[in-house]
């Protein structure tokens, strides 16, 4: 291997200030990529739209598998600051553009270091402690392109480098597609609901009709010697699915029960700017929540438990404008949220919808849990591959 800054390899390009008269709510050809475009730990995902309609430069045009870097991030953590994504290619006309906050990197040497192996690289923990320890900022974090080519890292043969890269990408190829079918199963239990709305008598009530409780979850105490329980926080829930990757730990304390998640509850992120009005489903037994989540736990004497998250879970822009407060400083309360006007099928129709999205949900756990173990393995592999620790076996006809 040879040591390397990443000057010495590629460059990175400013984005374009797309003025914000430009920016609409029906759909364009043209989608302004964002930093919420970004996962933490790095790659792609499909994040609200910001469709733009308006004249600017068509070198900020987006190529598919361009790596891009965000360079701004509006979390005091600095959530996804400096982490890399490749622009996906579109299947629908979709023209991805790239604005200010994201930092367009450009291999100067591709002789040297391939694209694919960077994107991974760029994964990495000892990147991101470099990024975070140079950002600027404290309610907003920066960094910028002088920052982020300051890293330097060991870099492989080229070989290698294109061995680790399609290694890993085997794995987020598995890992997309679970993700692509839990979507899906998700939009057909979503249109079925809608088609028997349509269709059925319903009862159209408050939220706080049909759940034996709706509470925020526990103030916890965190421990540092990794004992303790799991607590669910904010960040825990994302898309409509909640996991335990960004949880912590806490000492293990009684509370009642209508504070502590168990498997169907519904969670609802119920503070702060662009993380209230997050909504998902519980599924993998009992588990603390803290107290900027809302528990949600459905009365199944009443309805069908399935059903009345399928009926909640596609309104987050509606539960967010539920929200009171100023702005940075906004809440959801349970009373607030219970207000939240629902519609149900009722007799036989809810019956046979509740078998129908309990089956999907099902299989949605299963596919879910799948990903978690994949990407599980990624972390993992992830160092140890750019490490060198894990060696290739050499490839029929390459040099030994």
């Amino acid at each position: 291997m040879t040591r390397v800054a990443l000057r010495d390899l590629v460059s990175i390009k400013h984005g374009f200030a797309f003025p914000g008269t430009g920016f609409v709510k029906t759909r364009t050809p043209d989608l302004v990529l964002t930093p919420g475009n970004f996962r933490i730990g790095g790659g792609f995902k499909i994040a609200r739209p910001k469709f733009f309609e308006g004249s600017f430069p068509a070198e900020y045009i987006l190529q598919p598998g361009d790596v891009i870097v965000t360079m701004t991030d509006l979390s005091k953590t600095g959530d996804t600051l400096g982490y890399p994504a490749i622009v996906p290619r579109s299947t629908d006309g979709t023209r991805y553009l790239h604005n200010q906050r994201l930092g367009l990197i450009i291999v100067n040497e591709p002789e040297r270091l391939s694209a694919d192996y960077l994107y991974y690289r760029l994964c990495c923990d000892d990147y991101r402690h470099e990024v975070l320890a140079s950002a600027t900022g404290s309610t907003v974090r920066h960094t910028s392109p002088g920052r982020i080519l300051d890293f330097e890292f060991e870099l492989p043969p080229m070989e290698e480098q294109l061995r680790i890269a399609e290694t890993l990408s085997a794995l987020d190829d598995r890992i997309a597609g679970g993700a692509r079918q839990r979507q899906l199963l998700r939009e057909l239990g979503t249109t079925h609901l809608q088609k028997l709305l349509a269709t059925s008598a319903v009862d159209a009530r408050p939220l706080a009709a049909f759940v034996r409780s709706i509470a925020r979850g526990v103030t916890p105490k965190y421990t540092t010697d990794g004992s303790g329980a799991v607590v669910l926080n904010q960040k825990c829930i994302r898309d409509g699915w909640a996991t335990v990757g960004a949880a912590r730990l806490m000492a293990e304390r009684a509370v009642s029960e209508e504070k502590r998640a168990s498997s169907g509850d519904i969670l609802v992120n119920s503070t702060g700017v662009g993380t209230l009005g997050r909504v998902a489903r519980w599924h993998s037994g009992d588990v603390y929540a803290d107290s900027h989540v809302s528990i949600v736990k459905p009365d199944s004497s009443m309805l069908t438990p399935t059903v009345l998250a399928y009926s909640v879970l596609e309104r987050e822009r509606e539960i967010e404008s539920m929200a009171t407060g100023s702005t940075g400083q906004t809440e959801l309360s349970p009373t607030r949220l219970g207000e939240l006007q629902v519609q149900i099928p009722v007799g036989a129709a809810a019956a046979s919808l509740e078998a129908f999205l309990s089956s999907v949900e099902d299989r949605v756990a299963t596919l879910f849990d799948e990903e978690l173990a994949l990407s599980t393995l990624r972390q993992v592999l992830l160092p140890k591959l750019v490490a060198g620790d894990l060696a290739f076996v050499p490839r029929e006809g390459a040099p030994a």
